[in-house]
């Protein structure tokens, strides 16, 4: 049977569905739907859209090599906010980045000034006359900027609206991880089977490596676990002082540093948690949330012995680099965001409200509370013992 795609807000759900009644009944009483163009099979110039922060934007990635294995020969361009530009240079499956920030997506771009600005990127965009413009999040707001570009084909899924601006609609057929349901909008349109598991992919430079070898040195860390422990959605975040007591845990059992990591914004709630280590050694225990950029990061997290963290953006850079990894869930569906690298475990209890809006939880404990933290313990030993 057809899975429908769930919308967790009930309020936001019922507006795509208004949107969408609204949307088809103009196509079907003005017989649009009678004109749809057919599908170019050997697109010379494609546009991906991705406005979306890191996590998702990484989750993108295998369907970006997709396109370029099976269209060798295209340009291929993509569209991404400030947020999350990082993730996607150096992408040898890329041929331009293109900064869009969008008012439609983020509050902080809502005025008149940016307003103008989208208007004019999106006049210049018309005249690259594309060939195919890929939205990979499946979202109206997306949806409606790849109409106002236009482009000879126009393909998503219609499982958050607009399916009207589209000149192909990818069929939803059921729950499955997001990297894979990317992947099935890129396989319509080259017509190719799903074959292995996906990987996501992040690139550095040299000087990125060599600037990770000066901090270790200078902070004399060798062998070292990097933890995540916030996240931007504070629903998805364990609580901060049994992170504390899992650093403390592995200082003084397994012999090694811990590196806590995460934006810059978020070094002074780090340094509350690392407040809490109760450890002899606090001196191996240590906060590089300012000190390394994102590429930095990802070179970082690869010479680590382990990542631990919550459902976030820095989980998928660990994921793409495929260290052992141990991510923390709870309000979000794993099946849809679990980490896909082969060293992976997820530490998930399933209650009845999960997955859920992530705006406020009633649940006493939360889903993220009862995980305790023996069970991360032992699958830090677990894995470390594996990996001898």
């Amino acid at each position: 049977m057809k899975q429908r795609y769930k919308i967790k807000h009930k309020g936001i759900d019922f507006v795509f569905k208004v949107i969408n009644f609204i949307g088809y009944s103009y196509q079907y009483l003005t017989l649009r739907f009678l004109f749809r163009r057919p599908l170019i099979k050997n697109p010379k110039k494609i546009l991906t859209i991705q406005l979306d922060k890191m996590g998702d934007v990484l989750l993108s990635t295998p369907a970006i090599k997709e396109l370029k294995n099976n269209f060798p020969n295209a340009k291929i361009d993509v569209l991404v906010t400030d947020y999350s530009k990082e993730v996607l240079s150096l992408n040898p499956n890329l041929d331009k980045i293109i900064i869009y920030n969008s008012m439609l997506f983020f509050k902080k771009y809502r005025n008149f000034q940016q307003l103008m600005k989208n208007l004019g990127q999106i006049s210049k965009l018309k005249k690259e006359n594309y060939d195919a413009i890929i939205d990979l999040r499946a979202d109206i707001r997306s949806i409606f900027i790849a109409w106002l570009i236009g482009g000879k084909n126009r393909i998503s899924q219609d499982i958050r609206s607009g399916g009207f601006f589209l000149t192909h609609i990818v069929p939803y057929r059921e729950i499955k991880h997001e990297a894979e349901r990317k992947l099935d909008i890129v396989r319509f349109i080259t017509r190719k089977r799903a074959e292995g598991r996906p990987r996501l992919e992040i690139y550095w430079l040299r000087k990125d490596e060599e600037y990770i070898d000066s901090l270790l040195q200078r902070y004399n860390i060798k062998n070292f676990i990097v933890i995540h422990p916030l996240t931007p959605w504070r629903p998805r975040a364990w609580p901060k002082e049994r992170f504390a007591k899992v650093a403390d845990w592995i200082v003084e059992n397994r012999d090694l540093d811990v590196i806590f990591v995460g934006p810059e914004n978020e070094k002074e709630e780090i340094n509350k948690i690392s407040s809490l280590i109760r450890a002899k050694e606090t001196r191996r225990v240590h906060n590089f949330a300012n000190l390394v950029t994102i590429k930095q990061l990802a070179a970082l997290i690869k010479r680590a012995k382990l990542f631990l963290g919550n459902d976030s953006g820095v989980m998928h850079i660990a994921d793409a680099v495929e260290i052992p990894l141990i991510a923390i869930f709870g309000p979000q569906d794993p099946r849809r965001y679990s980490p896909i690298s082969q060293n992976s475990k997820i530490i998930y209890h399933k209650v009845d409200c999960s997955p859920c809006p992530q705006t406020k939880c009633n649940l006493k404990p939360s889903c993220m509370e009862r995980i305790e933290v023996n069970e991360i313990t032992q699958t830090i030993q677990m894995m470390l013992n594996q990996s001898i």
